[in-house]
């Protein structure tokens, strides 16, 4: 006959522990035994036989993000480039054999950075871009790569009546670049709570996981950081409650900005 402890989380159980978890928050099995609190080996088990299905899907990933409506005149998003190459598989996998085209990871020095710079991100400004005197001032950090990007080169790019120039960041203040306010914090989450299986994947996944939302309160963020900075690096980061005000209807565009930070 049969030997061991009786199942306690049985078929049944599992499918409706699962089920009541919010689809957001079961987008992997750890999320979901956290979720649950059925073990990973339990999850495990109901998987290999059929209890539970693994789903994938991309949401239209083909259809562009314009506003086709024009309801929107410009939501903030220039674009999002992943900085790869396409290159033949140098060897067989159970994937794909040798000879495949696929993405290869590439440093990023200063003639690539320059090359994005000006093939990519001021190609994409000038379509979606809407200003009255056309001029945009483009602000890096001082990593070294950023160093190829100077007024004279951008001179190149500086014709249709637009006027490009470069403003360094000022060092040591994370809170005036918008990537680290926000961006690179929701992109490191992806690995806890999307499974990549290749350089496509996690492209992918950062292309659906960046919404206009996430953009809004970024900026609403470094709005009120250039209130409080003050020459300094000694403030607390603000709480705005953008998500509370978003839902209410009373989330502005743009913060006010004080007269005395104006003289």
């Amino acid at each position: 006959g049969r030997v061991g402890g009786k199942t306690i989380n049985t078929s049944s159980i599992v499918t409706t522990l699962v089920s009541e978890v919010p689809e957001e928050q079961r987008s992997t099995m750890r999320d979901i035994s956290q979720a649950t609190g059925l073990s990973m080996g339990t999850l495990s088990r109901r998987l290999n036989d059929g209890t539970i299905e693994r789903k994938n899907t991309r949401l239209k990933p083909l259809l562009t993000r314009s506003d086709l409506r024009r309801g929107v005149m410009f939501d903030g998003k220039i674009g999002m480039w992943p900085v790869v190459k396409y290159l033949p598989a140098a060897r067989n996998s159970r994937n794909r054999p040798a000879g495949t085209i696929v993405p290869t990871i590439v440093n990023v020095d200063a003639v690539l950075y320059r090359d994005y710079v000006i093939t990519r991100v001021v190609p994409a400004i000038k379509a979606k871009f809407p200003s009255v005197n056309k001029r945009v001032v483009l602000q890096h950090d001082n990593a070294t790569p950023h160093g190829a990007i100077t007024d004279a080169i951008l001179a190149c790019v500086s014709t249709d009546g637009w006027t490009f120039v470069v403003q360094r960041q000022p060092p040591n203040s994370p809170d005036l670049n918008v990537l680290d306010l926000g961006y690179f914090a929701s992109i490191q989450s992806l690995q806890n709570k999307v499974v990549s299986h290749s350089i496509d994947d996690v492209i992918q996944s950062t292309l659906e996981a960046i919404s206009s939302e996430k953009l809004e309160n970024v900026f609403h963020t470094f709005q009120a950081v250039m209130r409080l900075v003050n020459g300094s690096n000694h403030f607390p980061l603000p709480h705005l409650k953008k998500d509370a005000k978003r839902r209410a209807g009373t989330l502005s565009a743009n913060l006010s900005c004080p007269a005395s930070l104006l003289g």
